[in-house]
Order: structure tokens, then sequence, then C-alpha cells
């Protein structure tokens, strides 16, 4: 498993159509005949299997469509098969995001994250608000909520199914109770 933290925005939002949001990642390739293992950031997993195209994001600041010939489900991910030659056209996507548009995410059951993006935090145990969700990542078991405080610093709250939270959408506030000391390990954006 891979220890490194993984943080998915992208680094210029104005480049992008905010109709569609980063759900998830070319994580690798799969076999030798070009599939693409894609991995969700989302609890529990939405089902992408009707997609007809894939849309997938590069920090090069380009968006690459292909069609979807097929997909199907593997263990948490999905293994796409859009048509590329053989295993070193799909590791060269490796990375890449996976963008879904808005009106397909909010017609999704499960507790989609990316609802969350530009909430503020409340912690419940401090009863202030600790910062606003401008990010999210994988830690390689679970999402994370990458949250900026007033003082232009981040932290990661781990978000998983079982996590205790309240959701006040009139306030666009997610209340929850932040683990005591997770705030210390803040970084900043150079890193």
């Amino acid at each position: 498993m891979n220890s490194k933290v993984l943080h998915y925005f992208p680094k210029k939002p104005q480049q992008v159509n905010w109709q569609d949001y980063p759900a998830g990642y070319v994580s690798g390739a799969h076999g030798i005949d070009g599939n693409i293992l894609i991995s969700l950031f989302t609890f529990p997993v939405i089902n992408i299997i009707s997609l007809k195209n894939l849309r997938l994001y590069a920090y090069k600041e380009q968006v690459l469509e292909y069609k979807i010939k097929s997909i199907k489900a593997y263990k948490q991910s999905f293994i796409v098969n859009c048509g590329l030659e053989d295993r070193n056209k799909a590791e060269e996507l490796k990375g890449t995001q996976l963008w879904l548009k808005k009106s397909f995410l909010l017609k999704q059951e499960s507790g989609f994250i990316l609802q969350f993006l530009g909430w503020d935090i409340f912690d419940k145990n401090k009863n202030k608000i600790c910062g606003r969700v401008v990010d999210f990542g994988f830690n390689g078991a679970q999402s994370l909520l990458v949250i900026k405080t007033k003082e232009d610093t981040f932290f990661d709250i781990p978000f998983f199914k079982k996590l205790e939270h309240k959701i006040i959408e009139e306030k666009k506030q997610l209340q929850l109770s932040v683990t005591e000391g997770l705030e210390d390990f803040t970084y900043s954006t150079e890193q």
C-alpha cells in the first residue's frame, strides 16, 4: 500500500468546466491489452458501469476523452477498456483524474464527498469552524478531506463510512469531531 497521500484537485481550476467534478483517478494499467484501472475516491463506490465516455483530466491542462468499449467492477475499482493499444499506452494515463458530470453525480445515492467542496468544517470538540474543504485526497485506505485553515495551512481529515458527522446543508457546513492533534499535522502547498 502506498503511504504517500495523493491529492487530486487541479492546481488551475479556471481551466476546467465546473459542471464536471473529479471523482477518481487512473491508478494504473491492468493486463497487457491496454485496459486501465480506475479507482474512485468516494464511498460507497459510485456506479460508473453505465458510462459511455471517459473524460480524464491531466495536470498538463488537457482533457482526454475516450469512448468506453467495456467496463467492469474489480474489487474497489473498475477495469476499463477504452481502446488503448497496449499496456504502455495505458500506463501513460496513470494519475489522470476521472471527471464526471455534476448531473450524473447528483443522481447517485452514495455518500459522494464532492458535495462538501467549499463547505466549512465545524469541529464539535472545539465548538468552532476549523477550516474549509478545498481538495480531496486518498491515503491508500480512505478518502481525505483537505482542509484549508484561516492561517493558509492545510490538514487532512480521513473521511470514511462510519465517521460520525452531521450535514447542515443550508449553512454548507459539515459538523464532526476532529481527532485531537490532527490539526497539528498542517502543511503548506509548497511541498
